[in-house]
């Protein structure tokens, strides 16, 4: 994993920082301790994780989607910030 410090350039909200960097909302917001909109000058460090994102399809389940992509279902929980998935969720699935 890398660390970077970001200077947003304009206003850019979490979600697209953390799509840019391939790493999760909760990561950043963990790191930095922030929520919501990052405002143009605002430095900010990014970790970068590799891996990449999975959209969450009907009957899937954290249990499921760590079973089909021979992952860990705790790191998902982690890196994601969450405990359940939903359909058309857009989560981040760390390499192992």
């Amino acid at each position: 994993m890398n660390r970077i410090m970001y200077r947003a350039t304009e206003d850019i909200s979490l979600e697209q920082l953390a799509e840019k960097y391939n790493t999760t909302i909760n990561a950043i917001s963990k790191l930095n301790n922030i929520n919501g909109t990052i405002k143009k000058g605002m430095r900010v460090l990014v970790d970068i994780e590799k891996g990449d994102y999975y959209v969450v399809q009907p009957f899937d389940t954290i249990h499921t989607i760590a079973k089909k992509h021979s992952l860990n279902e705790e790191k998902i929980k982690e890196v994601n910030g969450i405990e359940n998935v939903f359909i058309g969720q857009k989560i981040f699935l760390p390499e192992s």
